[in-house]
């Protein structure tokens, strides 16, 4: 039914096109079908919303997407992958295969209840068919199968509650361990800092602007403890952002200090060349 509107639709764009050479015509045209469109779109939805039947048509008239379902990589993004699948599987009513429980029939039941059971199953299998496609094969394939979406999305839990245990105390070592040191530039490593806060503060573990700046400061090598006393000495809270600057203004500092030394050190051996071959010079002249 909707393929044969749409062919109407293109047929009559088409001859529009030739029968109104006025531009502004032909678009008020098109956007008149379209809002028809949406009016006998919306008919349709009323109508098997009140009527209970036609479940799959019902569904692409929701906010069903295949296409937007997050997808689960790791414990990192768990949080917002639970949040947001829940949304999804409530938005088009599948949420009723995690809330309630499977019906049970009986030679008794009414025709009602054998139509709620209906849609239960339904929910329930769609519900785990999204479940399996919003995840990487790497994280389907160590959780186990079950029958029943709401076992499915407890077993996800239990797997991320006990990987985000480890992935916690990684980060927690790596802030209150981490030593600046070897290649690299000094803004790389304090990122690389702020990244690991940033993933403990995505599972629950609050790690503060202050806190930070705290843990920066006790990784930073030795010759920056100028940086450390001036910090330690003045009433003002640095920022993470403001940090960054400080460190890389005193790291641009000393290379330009290493460089003033190292031509030093070369115009103090090229003097002393100088000399020496002087010297020679004038001693096998006085021979």
């Amino acid at each position: 039914m909707e393929r044969t509107i749409c062919i109407y639709m293109v047929a009559s764009l088409l001859t529009d096109t030739r029968s109104y050479l006025d531009l502004s015509l032909f678009v008020s045209r098109v956007l008149s079908h379209l809002q028809e469109k949406r009016r006998f779109t919306g008919k349709l939805g009323a109508m098997a919303s009140s009527s209970g039947t036609g479940a799959a048509f019902a569904i692409s008239l929701r906010t069903m997407n295949l296409a937007n379902i997050p997808i689960l990589t790791g414990g990192i993004n768990y949080k917002k992958w639970r949040r947001e699948i829940g949304l999804l599987l409530t938005l088009n009513e599948f949420d009723i295969a995690l809330d309630i429980p499977k019906p049970v029939l009986t030679d008794q039941s009414t025709r009602a209840e054998k139509a709620d059971v209906e849609r239960w199953v339904r929910a329930n299998k769609v519900a785990l068919s999204i479940l399996e496609s919003a995840m990487t094969d790497t994280v389907r394939g160590g959780i186990k199968k079950h029958d029943l979406a709401i076992d499915y999305l407890n077993a996800i839990e239990r797997k991320f509650k006990e990987s985000q245990k480890a992935e916690i105390s990684q980060y927690m070592a790596m802030l209150t361990t981490y030593k600046i040191e070897g290649t690299g530039s000094i803004r790389d490593h304090i990122m690389k800092m702020t990244d690991a806060a940033e993933k403990l503060n995505s599972l629950d573990v609050n790690i503060g602007e202050k806190q930070l700046v705290f843990m920066i400061l006790q990784a930073l090598p030795s010759k920056f403890s100028k940086l450390k006393v001036s910090y330690n000495t003045q009433d003002k809270n640095w920022d993470v952002d403001e940090l960054i600057a400080q460190c890389v203004q005193e790291e641009n500092r000393q290379k330009q200090e290493r460089g003033k030394d190292a031509e030093m050190v070369n115009f103090v051996q090229s003097d002393k060349g100088k000399k020496a071959f002087n010297s020679q010079s004038g001693y096998s002249g006085s021979q």
